[in-house]
């Protein structure tokens, strides 16, 4: 497994993650 591989699912990761911690503050605000 190369760099930019390793590079680019941690990217990913972080996007998802974002993404989840964002959708669970709108949960919980409404």
């Amino acid at each position: 497994m190369d760099d930019q591989k390793m590079l680019h699912i941690a990217n990913r990761l972080e996007a998802c993650l974002a993404t989840a911690w964002l959708c669970w503050m709108l949960y919980l605000l409404t």
